[in-house]
C-alpha cells in the first residue's frame, strides 16, 4: 500500500489548531516536529495515497492561514505532500534508535546497529 505524508510547517503557538484541522480533514493522528524551533514546527500525518489530498492542499493552506483572525499566528503555512512506498515504513522506525551506554560496562545496542 503506498501512503502520502502531508506536513505543515507553522509555528509552536498554532499546533494544536493546526492539528484540529488535520484531524477534521480525516488524519488519524499526528506527529510533531520541532527540532528546528518554536518559529518553525511541522506537523505530520499519512493518509492512504488512494486519498485524493492534492485538492485538499489549497483549502487546508486557506484555513491555516485564517487563524491570523482567531489572533494566532501560522507562520507561513506550508503544506507540502511527499508519496511514501510501504516497504519504506518497514525500517524508517530504525533511524530514531541508536545504542545507548547505561554504565561503563553496559551499552544496549539495537540488532540492526554496529557497535565496537
Amino acid at each position: 500500500m503506498e501512503w502520502n505524508e502531508l506536513s505543515v510547517t507553522t509555528t509552536n503557538e498554532a499546533i494544536d489548531a493546526v492539528v484540529n484541522i488535520l484531524m477534521e480533514n480525516g488524519a488519524g493522528g499526528v506527529q510533531i516536529d520541532d527540532s528546528e524551533g518554536l518559529e518553525k514546527v511541522k506537523v505530520i500525518t499519512y493518509f492512504p495515497s488512494k486519498l485524493g489530498l492534492v485538492e485538499l492542499i489549497p483549502e487546508l493552506e486557506e484555513k491555516i492561514k485564517k487563524l491570523n483572525n482567531f489572533g494566532l499566528n501560522p507562520g507561513e503555512a506550508k503544506v507540502s505532500l511527499t508519496n511514501l512506498q510501504d516497504d519504506a515504513w518497514v525500517d524508517l522506525w530504525k533511524k530514531y534508535y541508536h545504542p545507548v551506554r547505561l554504565t561503563k560496562y553496559l551499552t544496549i545496542v539495537p540488532s540492526w546497529e554496529e557497535y565496537q
